[in-house]
């Protein structure tokens, strides 16, 4: 592995800042299109099939009781998941964007990552460069770099086709099974519908 890696002229790697947030969001919204795998037709079915059934429900309700009692027995509930969404996202709307680097060229944010670091660990989600900025030595120099900043053993989780990118940057394979639960838990581990394979750093 080599010693250090580059940014491409013009790039500057940086910690995130609240005004990044719509940026991030942006590239995270780019980042899950590539890499989630279209629905298959059983969940597409099963989709449609959620659907008919609360439409089909909705129509009982408006039948049996009528619309004044169905408007009172839907808003009660209605109520109460609006009022705890609302307050989740202010609690989240500061914070959502504090733990992210980024990498700007020209005043755009062309790149980004999310470094969590603890005491004893730390974990690296949401790499993502823009197709355009790929190829150039940016994504390397980028995870160098918050590798250095990280406390080790330093975990993330990867597409199988980005193996090889991570293990010439320094890290190896891992069993899922050895990690951690808590780190599992963080990694998403289990929960991916794609295939997915846990690496460590350090």
């Amino acid at each position: 592995m080599p010693d250090s890696f580059v940014l491409p002229s013009g790039c500057v790697l940086r910690p995130a800042r609240s005004t990044d947030r719509a940026a991030i969001h942006q590239l995270l919204e780019q980042f899950r299109q590539e890499i989630l795998p279209p629905r298959s037709p059983s969940e597409q079915v099963l989709g449609l099939s959620a659907i008919a059934l609360a439409g089909a429900a909705g129509a009982y309700f408006l039948g049996t009781l009528g619309w004044q009692r169905a408007l009172n027995f839907i808003l009660g509930p209605s109520a109460v998941i609006g009022l705890a969404i609302a307050l989740t996202l202010v609690i989240t709307w500061n914070s959502d964007w504090e733990d992210f680097w980024v990498v700007e060229a020209h005043h755009q944010v062309i790149a980004c990552a999310k470094l969590r670091r603890y005491h004893h660990y730390s974990l690296l989600h949401d790499v993502y460069v823009v197709p355009e900025w790929r190829s150039r030595g940016l994504g390397s120099a980028f995870v160098f770099y918050l590798g250095q900043q990280a406390p080790k053993p330093l975990y993330l989780t990867c597409i199988p086709k980005l193996i090889p990118f991570y293990l010439r940057l320094g890290f190896r394979e891992v069993a899922a099974k050895s990690l951690p639960r808590t780190v599992q838990y963080e990694l998403g581990l289990g929960k991916n519908r794609f295939e997915v394979v846990a690496l460590m750093l350090g």
